[in-house]
């Protein structure tokens, strides 16, 4: 069986869905935290109080860069138009990355070597290691073709 992908903005998206989720809520925590310490700034002083500034400044300062990491790594995607193409064995795939063209790599990934295994609504993504997944449409493949690679996948882990 055989897919290919292009890696482009909306897929990043789907893989960072998470760390986006996360890095908002650590925003959103650390601002209201913020505007708490104002308000209850104005009528009390204790050091718990200034602990609060620190943990909530903190959360917010880290939410921000996230985010704005996470904005910067979708959007630069579309612009390195990087296409994996897999083919799927009983025991293994075989990735190749190319970049305009041309043939950047090439790996050869027993199931029994993945890290985790994360579904989406339109992808499942092999971690090969903790920076780095192979995307699979799901619509590349029929449902009985789906079963298949997460059967193989699923019984090379079990193994394991």
């Amino acid at each position: 069986m055989k897919c290919s992908v292009k890696i482009d903005e909306k897929l990043q998206k789907e893989l960072n869905e998470k760390l986006w989720l996360n890095s908002l809520i650590s925003l959103i925590v650390g601002a209201i935290g913020l505007g708490a310490y104002i308000v209850i700034g104005i009528f009390f002083e204790s050091f718990w109080l200034e602990m609060l500034l620190w943990v909530c400044a903190f959360a917010f300062g880290i939410g921000l860069s996230m985010l704005i990491a996470v904005n910067k790594v979708n959007k630069k995607a579309s612009q390195n138009n990087h296409v994996d193409e897999m083919e799927f064995f009983e025991d293994h795939f075989i990735g190749t990355t190319t970049k305009n063209g041309e043939v950047i790599a090439t790996n050869k990934v027993y199931y029994k070597d993945l890290l985790k295994i994360r579904e989406t609504e339109n992808y499942i993504f092999l971690y090969m290691n903790t920076a780095a997944a192979a995307p699979v449409p799901k619509k590349e493949f029929s449902p009985e073709e789906l079963s298949t690679i997460k059967l193989w996948v699923n019984s090379a882990k079990i193994k394991k």
